[in-house]
């Protein structure tokens, strides 16, 4: 179905012109199909190559319609990016980078992404080898090719989900575990700054999910 997947904040997103984009797992790998207003014809669906695995994709749409994926391969599973270009209503597949080699499962259907206020793309996800702990990297501005490592998993590890957005010139992480929940931020407004402290939103009942 449609948009049910726990591992993007948003699945279906629709472009300037009206045109509608929606992600979805066939069962045995990630597709999109599009279609314009009023959504009563949907085109032939599209794979997302490579991206098998059921828990984990994310997309963030930019200004100009197109759509960044971010997905863990087939094998590894190691964490992917590919850029879907939009041109006259359609978007068109663009090759693929690997942003991370590893152990990416576990807890790995928590990729959550965000775009900041200079067009980096942002990532927040597990790597399982790494004690189920999550990881944030980041791109080169409007750039997917080139990515770092923003924050390791050291301190983190037993989290239970992870979140990543936007809040003005900040990129805004939370994570939670089945006692708390906690955050940090980082000014993107020209350059990438330093990560707060981490702080402590909630100390009471149980959060292992977003």
């Amino acid at each position: 179905a449609l948009g049910t997947s726990r591992s993007g904040r948003r699945l279906t997103h629709v472009a300037s012109d009206g045109t509608a984009i929606a992600f979805y797992h066939s069962g045995s790998n990630w597709q999109w199909r599009s279609a314009s207003s009023p959504y009563s014809s949907w085109t032939s669906a599209n794979a997302v190559t490579n991206a098998t695995r059921v828990s984990g994709l994310t997309a963030v749409m930019d200004a100009s319609n197109h759509v960044h994926v971010v997905y863990r391969h087939s094998s590894g599973p190691n964490l992917c990016y590919r850029k879907l270009t939009f041109s006259a209503s359609a978007w068109t597949l663009g090759s693929e980078t690997v942003i991370a080699s590893g152990d990416y499962g576990g807890g790995g259907e928590y990729l959550t992404s965000a775009r900041d206020v200079d067009g980096r793309m942002w990532l927040y996800g597990y790597r399982f080898n790494a004690g189920n702990a999550p990881e944030i990297w980041y791109s080169a501005p409007d750039d997917g090719t080139s990515w770092t490592n923003s924050l390791s998993p050291t301190g983190q590890a037993g989290a239970a989900s992870a979140v990543i957005a936007r809040a003005g010139d900040y990129i805004v992480a939370i994570r939670m575990d089945t006692d708390n929940m906690y955050w940090r931020r980082v000014n993107t407004n020209g350059s990438v700054g330093s990560w707060s402290g981490e702080s402590t939103k909630s100390s009471a009942g149980t959060w292992n999910d977003h």
